[in-house]
C-alpha cells in the first residue's frame, strides 16, 4: 500500500508528499513524518491510498481533513474515513496525527 498527501494548488490537486511503499500487509503502519508549508488559501488536506499490486495501482480510498480544525486546536489526532471504492462493501480508515506550528 502507498499513500500520498495532496495539495490544492490553483484548483487542481497535486501530490506534495508520498509515503513509503508497504508490501504484504493487510493492516499497514506507516508511522512517517511529513513537514510541509501550507498556503493561506488551502483549507483541506487530502489523502489518497492505493494498493501496490503488480500492474496498475488501484485506489483504495480518499480521505480529507479540514485544516481549520488543525489551525484552531494546533493539532489533529483522529481516524479519517476512506469511503469504499472498487465496489468494496466497507470503507477503510487511516489514523492521522497532525500538529500546526505557525511560521
Amino acid at each position: 500500500m502507498k499513500s500520498s498527501l495532496l495539495s490544492n494548488e490553483k484548483s487542481q490537486l497535486t501530490p506534495c508528499s508520498f509515503s513509503l511503499l508497504i508490501v504484504d500487509r493487510y493492516e499497514p503502519v506507516w508511522n512517517e513524518r511529513f513537514v510541509f508549508n501550507i498556503h493561506p488559501e488551502e483549507d483541506t488536506i487530502h489523502f489518497d491510498v492505493y494498493d501496490a499490486d503488480v500492474g496498475d495501482k488501484d485506489l483504495i480510498g480518499t480521505g480529507k481533513v479540514k485544516l481549520t480544525n488543525v489551525f484552531d486546536d494546533g493539532k489533529f489526532d483522529d481516524w479519517v474515513k476512506l469511503p469504499a471504492h472498487l465496489g468494496l462493501p466497507v470503507h477503510e480508515e487511516i489514523h492521522v496525527t497532525m500538529n500546526f506550528i505557525p511560521a
